[in-house]
């Protein structure tokens, strides 16, 4: 299996996890920078700085520190800078996964799914994690509304797709497409 966490129901965007994904994936090697994307520099540099204002100027150093960080905003689950695309149970209800095609609350590009195991068929073509690229809003299909990615201005150049395989291909703008929704829309 990949590394999948039950969460709660939330606006069902893939950069949504459980509070216990950093902590659990720390003893694989997950380290605080690789949390983070090294073309979006500015994200960990806001990260520190909130953490430095609550912790007498000390910076984020440890997993536990970056969880604090992930969770301040809603404490019952973690908001990533990068889609997690594995699906995960959703309030511990084996039959309700996300992120799938016909999950109520929210709509697919396809029906093709993304892989639980590194057998899956879909494993080879569907990512397991992205740049978060995203546009407020249902079945927005136009790139140009959307942030994220690598970016230069507002203006996405590519986005960075991770495969089961070990395998990652940056992704052009001319062949990103949008392939979720939950209450925002998400590409690569």
């Amino acid at each position: 299996m990949l590394p999948a966490f039950d969460m709660p129901t939330t606006g069902l965007n893939p950069w949504d996890v459980s509070v216990d994904m950093a902590p659990k994936l720390e003893p694989f090697g997950l380290t605080v920078p690789m949390w983070f994307c090294p073309v979006r520099p500015w994200e960990f540099r806001d990260a520190d700085k909130w953490f430095r204002a609550r912790n007498q100027g000390r910076g984020i150093g440890t997993v536990a520190d970056l969880n604090r960080y992930l969770t301040y905003r809603f404490g019952n689950f973690a908001l990533l800078e990068h889609d997690w695309w594995v699906p995960r149970t959703l309030d511990k209800n084996p039959n309700k996964l996300f992120p799938s095609p016909g999950l109520p609350g929210t709509v697919t590009r396809t029906k093709d799914g993304w892989p639980r195991r590194l057998e899956d068929p879909v494993a080879s073509i569907q990512p397991i994690i992205t740049d978060l690229t995203a546009a407020e809003g249902m079945r927005v299909t136009n790139i140009a509304k959307a942030y994220g990615g690598h970016s230069r201005g507002n203006f996405i150049e590519s986005v960075n797709a991770a495969y089961a395989d070990g395998r990652v291909e940056t992704i052009p703008r001319k062949r990103m497409e949008w392939q979720h929704s939950g209450n925002w829309t998400t590409y690569y």
